[in-house]
């Protein structure tokens, strides 16, 4: 999802003539005062969820908490410690960014190393690795231009103890970054396989985790090794996935659903999925047929994900403010795109909110709420870090008794469980505290 505010600056010329026409205009209104955006959203048009989108939509549960990145707060972001930690805590899903490897063949076409899907947020390196130490020159590279090899040497951990001192943990040094299959694999309650000691010729060295490259069916493609992890507590959350630009990744839709049957978390019946062993009392969306929700800012990555997952399961449109995206948040341009997300296949809207530290545009104002929920969609807003953005999104601060968002996106999982349990929304909060959990899986 985005991290920053884009700034733009506005510049209007107003001609005479121009001038003139404003001020006619002007003059007509003062007769018919102008219509509020709540007003205005009630003469829109939008469209209605189809009895088969709402039977999709409600394979999802109400007031769910979707862990951002695993966490940008407590940990380095979509590592295994992220990762982790989100299912301990007790978050329903674990959000990713979806980005993919270079692919590498010989003179003859035949693939030498494959390509892989990875959890990854920025469109290069820089912000979250040492690549400028790895690869010097190359840190302004976009991630689709480095092999699987290279990314795995790379030291995705050590930034955050800069960047986040308060947080800082000795043990997140040398995190790695995640592939999809990893965050799958920490989901049903594993972690990553390490060498236990380094290589007299130097291949690896301790703490590295154990890969290759096998053939299955004339395919070659990278084999991850995974043990039980000693210190889950049997939650079993679900994956939300974030597709990214097509012009970055061409094809990536189809990839992501091939990985995920071949992982099965997705077939062509979702009545026939990979069983998950759930602990009764204790998060079990992995079990269900919601178990992996899709999310996308990009209209052409949407219609290209329901020309892909067939049958077809939860998908989010994400609403961001900005020259590339929502030109303005008015109700016209607003329900276009919602219309939009509905037209191909979208059940859920995600719109950014408003407040420190993101300080994003407020794209769930009361009326834009009403207009979602009109169409029998349901929200997922983005990003929680405050109680006051959990009161105000839930309905407090705007005295009303219907929360303006159906699942929050959260960097603090943990408050935010919290806060869902100190309204009797949920039977339990967060496992512990956020340290406690993270030293009770050894960091």
């Amino acid at each position: 999802m985005r991290r920053n505010v884009i700034k733009v600056k506005h510049y209007v010329a107003l001609s005479i003539i121009g001038a003139a026409m404003a001020f006619g205009v002007a003059g007509c209104k003062k007769d018919t005062p102008d219509l509020t955006d709540e007003q205005l959203a009630n003469k829109v048009e939008v469209k209605e969820l189809t009895p088969a989108m709402k039977r999709v939509r409600d394979l999802v549960p109400k007031n769910i908490v979707i862990a951002h990145r695993g966490s940008t707060f407590w940990t380095p972001e979509e590592t295994e410690a992220a990762f982790r930690w989100a299912r301990n805590i007790g978050a329903d899903y674990l959000e990713i960014d979806l980005q993919r490897t270079k692919e590498v063949k010989d003179e003859n076409g035949n693939v030498i190393e494959p390509s892989v899907l990875l959890a990854l947020h920025d469109n290069n390196l820089k912000r979250t690795s040492d690549v400028e130490v790895k690869f010097p020159g190359r840190e302004e590279d976009p991630v689709s231009s480095f092999t699987w090899s290279e990314l795995s040497t790379l030291d995705a951990g050590s930034w955050f103890n800069i960047d986040v001192p308060e947080n800082a943990r000795e043990s997140f040094k040398g995190e790695s970054i995640s592939t999809l299959e990893d965050v799958i694999m920490i989901a049903k309650g594993y972690k990553l396989k390490r060498y236990d000691a380094d290589a007299p010729d130097g291949s690896h060295r301790r703490g590295d985790r154990v890969f290759s490259i096998v053939e299955e069916n004339g395919k070659k493609r990278y084999k991850f090794e995974y043990v039980r992890d000693d210190a889950d507590n049997g939650n079993r959350p679900g994956v939300y996935i974030e597709t990214k630009e097509p012009y970055f990744f061409p094809g990536i839709e189809a990839d992501l659903a091939a990985e995920l049957k071949r992982l099965g978390w997705y077939g062509n019946s979702l009545d026939n999925l990979e069983p998950i062993q759930v602990t009764p009392g204790k998060v079990g969306i992995a079990n269900t047929k919601a178990r992996i929700i899709l999310q996308t800012f990009s209209k052409a990555s949407l219609a290209s994900l329901q020309e892909e997952f067939k049958p077809a399961i939860p998908t989010c449109l994400l609403l961001w403010k900005g020259p590339s995206d929502m030109s303005n948040d008015d109700p016209k341009t607003y329900s276009e795109w919602v219309n939009y997300g509905i037209q191909y296949g979208a059940t859920i809207i995600g719109p950014s909110i408003g407040g420190a530290p993101n300080n994003y545009h407020d794209l769930l104002k009361p009326w834009q709420a009403d207009l979602v929920h009109k169409t029998g969609m349901i929200i997922h807003a983005y990003s929680f870090d405050t109680r006051q953005q959990m009161e105000k999104y839930s309905g407090q601060y705007y005295l009303r008794d219907q929360f303006l968002t159906d699942g929050m996106f959260t960097n603090k999982s943990d408050a935010t469980l919290d806060f869902y349990k100190g309204l009797n929304l949920r039977d339990n909060g967060a496992a512990a505290s956020a340290q406690v959990v993270l030293n009770g899986l050894g960091y």
